[in-house]
């Protein structure tokens, strides 16, 4: 993930989306997770999408994602 962020210059921030249980985020500073970093979101097919949509709304600056 760190490649895919590196080489699409305007990008802060990269995520991968796997049918797995374990939320992996790897920030650029530890101390201010908003500048980005790279992580992997568990969404199992069925399953609730929270993390996801949590990774979102940091990303964005956004209090809740519209619905």
């Amino acid at each position: 993930m760190h490649a895919y962020r590196d080489a699409i210059l305007p990008a802060r921030t990269a995520w991968v989306l796997y049918p797995g249980e374990e939320h992996r985020v790897f920030p650029v500073d530890p101390e201010d997770t908003t500048k980005g970093g790279v992580g992997a979101i568990p969404l199992l097919p069925g399953g609730g999408e929270d993390d996801l949509r949590e990774v979102i709304q940091r990303v964005l600056g956004w209090e809740r994602i519209p619905v």
